[in-house]
């Protein structure tokens, strides 16, 4: 443990300066604590705009870029980052909540060097930024050995080696013997092919004797990667320029040769570390196609097929924290649910979890809402942390009394809409979320409504009513109601998710958008 903590001391990790350009400020603060615990330098911008202008000014190492963002978008900015960057590498890394293979290319196709989808696996993200630290040290490493080869090249310290026309050295500079292990002495008046490999040597004095004997040659004034071969046997990859001179009327070959090895190792690595990001984006996407597939067979059950029932769930990402759910007790009654869990993403469709195991579990048991409610509410308070909660709309119907209960918690109102008048009659929530605080019986007291002709209850999360084109209005529930009214009684949730997609415009919604009706005759 010693041994690590001073061989640590000695190499202390490097610092890289982030910048982070997301327009949801609660995604910044959350890279910005994670990036200040890395111990790196972090920076933030709001904007694609803002971004470009932060990152001209500060020059970060790593820049993590959203995608959708206004005034500038992350594509566009990420264009002129890498404009800006053309003599360093600055690695760009998407993180988006659009996933599919065409943004991951439309990413790619802008310059990012890798896409993560959101929300963000901070153990990845963790694993790259090291990957990204040891190939900026790479890269450094390799700049500064090319920086070094171009002042040998300056002060004539590459390797240059005069040869007359039959491949005898004449003359090598204190380079060559520096580079190939020998004494000037020993080279002077010996073959040049003592500097190759033995199959190589063939090769070479074919080339020189055709140009010699032709005048046409296509290794003369050209560089070429070769290997070279030490005084010590050992070889090695050199770049080679070989050029003709005239020394007393008689053909003469200089070659300048430098040693690339620091060039070739680094990218080596460089390759291998680019090997590796792609195998992390691989992962990361089979882990998310396998818990999109458990989450589908969790949520879309049989007994939403009830003919009663039409609904549409629309996730904002990968996975939904909206969950629709219904069911049919024993003796006959329809339960209906819709709840929605804090957040986006896998985290909040994990959430919701309990919610439906319970309501599965008792509802075909014919109990009291208020029973149901009070061990959804057990059920999240024991597996959720502070902070997470889910808002549920639970309904309970006896169509052979023409007769209602309702429960809100934190959700919309739940309308009623009936069929023949069109008139609206709205249920507001009284209750608080469920997973907040311990369960109290006043809790559960449900609304109790009658209805006299024949309607429709309307279930909708916030996502639907709050949906915001792209000039920030908002599609609002009078929208909603006039769709419900106007469409054909079995194309209304259809009807509604057709107008949701006219009215953002192509654009992606912020926000699970899930909608649930149930039918009263």
């Amino acid at each position: 443990m010693e041994a690590e903590t001073s061989s640590a001391a000695a190499k202390p990790r490097r610092v890289l300066r982030v910048l982070v350009v997301d327009d949801t400020r609660a995604n910044r603060m959350v890279l910005l604590a994670f990036l200040r615990r890395m111990g790196h330098i972090a920076l933030e911008a709001e904007n694609g705009r803002q971004g470009v202008e932060i990152f001209e000014r500060e020059c970060p190492d790593v820049v993590l870029m959203d995608v959708m963002m206004p005034v500038m978008d992350g594509l566009e900015a990420t264009r002129r980052i890498k404009a800006l960057s053309s003599d360093r590498w600055t690695p760009v890394i998407f993180l988006s909540a659009l996933g599919a293979d065409n943004d991951v290319v439309a990413g790619l196709d802008a310059g990012g060097d890798d896409y993560l989808v959101k929300p963000v696996n901070f153990t990845i993200m963790t694993a790259k930024l090291r990957a990204i630290e040891r190939t900026i040290e790479l890269r450094e490493r390799g700049d500064a050995a090319r920086r070094r080869v171009e002042a040998i090249s300056d002060t004539v310290l590459d390797a240059i080696v005069t040869v007359d026309r039959h491949g005898v050295i004449q003359t090598c500079n204190r380079a060559t013997s520096k580079i190939f292990g020998y004494d000037a002495a020993e080279l002077q008046g010996r073959d040049v092919t003592v500097l190759m490999p033995e199959n190589d040597a063939a090769g070479h004095k074919l080339n020189i004797d055709r140009y010699l004997a032709t005048g046409e040659s296509r290794i003369i004034g050209s560089v070429r990667e070769l290997t070279g071969r030490r005084a010590d046997g050992s070889t090695f990859p050199i770049e080679v320029s070989l050029n003709e001179m005239l020394l007393d009327g008689q053909p003469h070959f200089v070659g300048t040769i430098r040693d690339i090895s620091a060039r070739k190792l680094a990218e080596s690595e460089l390759r291998k570390q680019a090997e590796r990001l792609q195998r992390y984006h691989d992962a990361q996407q089979e882990e998310t196609r396998l818990a999109r597939e458990i989450m589908e067979r969790q949520t879309h059950l049989p007994s939403l097929g009830d003919p009663k029932v039409q609904y549409s769930l629309q996730a904002a990402e990968h996975f939904s924290g909206d969950v629709v759910a219904c069911a049919r007790s024993n003796s006959g009654r329809l339960y209906a649910m819709l709840a929605d869990a804090t957040g986006h993403g896998l985290s909040a469709a994990i959430s919701v979890l309990p919610v439906l195991a319970v309501f599965y579990g008792m509802t075909r048991r014919d109990l009291p809402i208020t029973q149901i409610l009070a061990e959804m509410n057990k059920k999240l308070r024991l597996t959720l942390p502070v902070g997470r909660f889910v808002a549920v709309s639970l309904l309970c119907v006896d169509e052979s009394d023409r007769h209602a209960e309702i429960w809100l918690g934190g959700m919309p109102d739940l309308l009623w809409l009936d069929r023949a008048s069109g008139s609206v009659r709205r249920f507001k929530s009284t209750h608080l979320p469920l997973g907040i605080t311990d369960w109290d019986m006043r809790e559960g007291h449900p609304i109790i409504f009658d209805w006299p002709a024949p309607g429709a209850f309307v279930l909708y999360s916030d996502g639907v009513v709050e949906a915001a084109d792209p000039r920030g209005a908002m599609f609002g529930e009078s929208t909603l109601v006039d769709i419900l009214n106007a469409a054909p009684r079995q194309e209304r949730v259809a009807a509604v998710g057709t107008a949701l997609a006219s009215h953002l415009e192509g654009f992606p919604a912020q926000d699970d958008q899930s909608l649930l009706l149930v039918d009263c005759d």
